[in-house]
């Protein structure tokens, strides 16, 4: 449960009561048994979602949330997960409080900035500080940078912990990257990643090639590359061809040859299907007795074209019907689809959309693929 919905649970469960001092203390006496076990499970994930299209119910949890901390800094402690969106905080000042809380055991950080950064300012020293923080093991980044040197200040001090980087956002003056001989903080030691998303909004390759990258991919088990692929080839990136296993790609054109441990593979798919079935007939021959999975993510856009899973499912099938799963992929036994805009009522059952698949693979469904197993967990 969501500390931001603590009150608005406690005001529904005891808003018919009565505020006289009986009955105020007689809900003290029965809450003084509970709340203090509880406090580790209702503090440990904060977070600040968009409800119902609209922001302004944010931010009272926010200024709430702010005045319990403030009140009671040993729950501090407690927040294990922090999701944070600028957008949906009634000002930069509630921004950077939440950032410069004295947080002791935050590993998981989803942090939004959507507008520009400004050099120096309140907040971009308020997100510096958090990201320094040594526990933080999963990150997930959105933010608006001025230039390339901002974005490569933001890693000075960043944990050496992370494990798990997803990036997105934008940067304004996308130039020439900064001299070499910038003065730069000397890093202690690298970030070894298990994990690392990138999206196509968000021009980065000339940072994974600069020597300030403080970037380790020597270990990577999961990819999620929306960039283009040619680059995994060379540099810093070349390693993780031989140990990536969590794979998710969005291109027609890519060759998978180059993979050599390839045991679930995503693929995003807009409309045609059966055109994902180029890449994976790219897998060469060793690497495809490790496909274990795949796993079509439809496309949003789907919901104004189709009312069910038929079509979709349709061009599956085709896309499958090119594979020799009994000879080629002989450990291959999962499809997975995740539709958002699919309503489950709707689905009829793996044998009616699959009548003729393998008897060994089975298919599942996923209509909420923004929520649940993260991306970069096998799904096996």
């Amino acid at each position: 449960m969501s500390a931001l919905r603590v009150q608005e649970l406690v005001d529904r469960c005891i808003d018919f009561l009565d505020s006289s001092d009986p009955t105020l203390r007689a809900c003290a006496l029965v809450s003084r048994s509970w709340v203090h076990p509880a406090q580790d499970r209702i503090f440990s994930e904060i977070e600040f979602e968009r409800v119902q299209g609209s922001d302004q119910l944010l931010y009272p949890r926010a200024s709430r949330l702010l005045d319990t901390l403030d009140a009671s800094p040993h729950l501090t402690r407690y927040i294990v997960t922090l999701e944070i969106n600028n957008r949906t905080l009634s000002s930069s000042d509630h921004f950077v409080r939440l950032c410069n809380l004295p947080f002791t055991r935050l590993a998981s950080l989803h942090l939004v900035h959507l507008d520009v950064l400004v050099p120096d300012s309140a907040v971009s020293i308020a997100i510096k500080r958090i990201l320094a923080l040594p526990t933080i093991r999963d990150l997930d980044l959105t933010c608006r940078f001025t230039d390339r040197e901002q974005f490569l200040g933001m890693w000075e001090h960043c944990s050496t912990n992370l494990k798990i980087l997803a990036l997105s956002g934008q940067i304004d003056d996308d130039q020439a990257a900064p001299p070499v001989d910038r003065a730069f903080a000397p890093r202690r030691s690298p970030m070894t990643l298990d994990a690392f998303k990138v999206t196509h909004s968000l021009d980065i390759m000339w940072w994974l090639e600069h020597p300030c990258c403080p970037l380790d991919f020597s270990g990577l088990k999961a990819l999620h590359f929306r960039q283009k692929m040619d680059v995994l080839q060379r540099g810093i990136l070349a390693p993780t061809l031989q140990t990536v296993e969590v794979l998710s790609v969005a291109s027609l054109t890519t060759d998978l040859s180059v993979f050599e441990r390839i045991t679930d593979l995503h693929l995003f798919w807009t409309l045609f299907a059966r055109l994902y079935v180029l890449p994976v007939l790219t897998i060469s021959p060793h690497s495809r007795a490790h496909l274990r999975a795949l796993r079509f993510r439809i496309s949003a856009n789907w919901a104004t074209i189709v009312r069910d899973l038929s079509g979709p499912c349709a061009e599956i099938r085709a896309a499958l019907s090119g594979l020799e799963f009994e000879d080629e992929f002989p450990n291959f036994s999962i499809v997975h689809i995740s539709a958002a805009f699919a309503t489950p009522g709707l689905i009829k059952g793996a044998e009616h959309y699959f009548p003729l698949l393998h008897p060994r693979i089975s298919v599942q469904w996923n209509f909420r693929p923004d929520q649940g197993t993260p991306w970069y967990q096998t799904i096996v």
